[in-house]
């Protein structure tokens, strides 16, 4: 952990099991899902606090190896556009009538894209580091572009992802 990465806060650490059992459930939790444009999803917990996942039509990105790694980044920040479209036009209305009225803070856990989440307004704390963990967690991954082929790499860590409403909408708000 380099001198500038902080530690996770006490909510931090009882959350991440959180994250972690919704992605190994995230096939059977279709109902509280939010989906949000092709790939992600995101569910509530109350309190302003909501989860991130990218696991919906992974297996529909076209290309291999890096080229498959790029569609799937270029989705990902296009979906978050759309999401900071939505929290940006919430904030015009009044609380009753918004859509993500108490959206505060999104979390996500991933083993990838350390550095593509800081350069987006990501905070990226390191969170994971069992290795057992960190494979059942990719191994869930239906059509994981990291994982495309019979023998996948696994990753040493995985990172907790935590971006505020503002965050969302100054890094990802499409420009005009």
């Amino acid at each position: 952990m380099s001198d500038k990465e902080r530690l996770l806060t006490a909510f931090e650490i009882g959350f991440v099991p959180v994250l972690f059992e919704e992605a190994i459930d995230f096939y059977e939790l279709e109902e509280e899902e939010i989906a949000i444009g092709k790939t992600i999803s995101i569910f509530s917990h109350g309190e302003g606090v909501y989860s991130l996942h990218f696991r919906r039509n992974l297996d529909k990105l076209k290309g291999n190896g890096l080229k498959r790694v790029k569609a799937f980044m270029e989705q990902i920040g296009s979906d978050l556009g759309i999401l900071a479209s939505l929290l940006n036009s919430d904030s015009s209305l009044e609380p009753e009538l918004r859509r993500f009225p108490d959206f505060e803070k999104l979390y996500g856990l991933t083993p990838i894209f350390k550095g593509w989440g800081k350069r987006h307004g990501f905070e990226v704390i390191p969170a994971l580091f069992d290795p057992e963990l960190i494979r059942a967690h990719q191994d869930n991954i239906i059509g994981d572009p990291e994982n495309d082929n019979d023998n996948p790499a696994y990753p040493k860590e995985m990172y907790l992802f935590v971006i505020t409403r503002e965050g969302i909408i100054e890094n990802f708000l499409p420009k005009e």
